[in-house]
């Protein structure tokens, strides 16, 4: 009896110091792994979505910056400002993505892949949606440097008709990404994902 307690008790020990020491997979769902690379993905997502936010402040304030000489200076800090912006929601969405494509390469189950695959898809749509104000607010850079006088050469009207060719385009993808993520969200809820 003593020999029986004293082997509880060191494997109580054992276990203790495995799941102290991180070696927990032996205890753990089939759905962690790919729960945890869905959290990673949410945390590059939400990093995403402060960048946006900031550019997105940043563009309503050069709506009111004027297309002169004089709103020049004040413009080009904001489309600095802005691309820096997209740049970093760019990254974090393209980490976000491999995140998501990682569950697909996860033995678990289909209704995860399935989610995981959605979602990749929602965040493919953000990406395309950054790039295309990348180029917009590169135009407005363009625009405001040929109005201060250190671009030469640029028709600003052509300049400014692109504009707003590329303010559509946005629109439309902004649309789009936004029918991604609600199909995402409405599989997870359909699906029960969330407990």
């Amino acid at each position: 009896m003593r020999k029986s307690t004293t082997a509880l008790m060191v494997a109580a020990v054992i276990i203790a110091v495995l799941m102290l020491s991180g070696c927990t997979s032996w205890f753990q769902s089939a759905g962690r792994p790919a729960n945890e690379a869905i959290g990673v993905a949410n945390g590059h997502l939400e990093k995403a979505s402060a960048a946006e936010s900031s550019a997105t402040a940043a563009s309503a304030s050069l709506q009111n910056v004027p297309y002169t000489k004089a709103g020049a200076a004040d413009a080009l800090k904001l489309t600095t400002s802005i691309l820096a912006s997209l740049d970093s929601e760019r990254g974090e969405l393209v980490a976000a993505k491999a995140a998501m494509d990682g569950v697909a390469k996860l033995g678990v189950e289909d209704v995860l892949k399935q989610y995981a695959k959605l979602e990749s898809a929602a965040v493919d749509a953000r990406i395309a949606l950054a790039d295309a104000k990348t180029r917009l607010f590169t135009a407005f850079e363009r625009l405001y440097d040929s109005l201060s006088g250190t671009l030469k050469g640029v028709d600003n009207q052509e300049t400014i008709t692109a504009i707003q060719l590329m303010q559509q385009e946005v629109t439309s993808l902004g649309a789009t990404a936004a029918a991604a993520a609600k199909i995402a969200s409405d599989f997870f809820t359909a699906s029960n994902l969330g407990g």
